[in-house]
């Protein structure tokens, strides 16, 4: 894969992250009183930053084929 197609594939991901959770997501769960699901340990068993990435761009695949299939 070449760089250009990845680095589309990451914009891609945040997009559709973005328009899931909302662009100010990330500063709106630092603000929270309580943490936010997204960021508990079970989400992300090994905490391990590739692995982190792969479930990033696999919730954003699934969030896509579920908007898709509602319409």
């Amino acid at each position: 894969m070449s760089h250009a197609r990845g680095e589309g594939v990451v914009h891609w991901v945040a997009n559709i992250l973005n328009l899931a959770l909302g662009g100010n997501f990330l500063q709106q769960a630092i603000a929270a009183p309580a943490p936010h699901r997204i960021f508990f340990l079970d989400l992300w068993p090994f905490n391990d930053v590739p692995q982190i990435y792969t479930n990033l761009f696999q919730l954003a695949a699934q969030i896509e084929l579920v908007g898709s299939s509602l319409g």
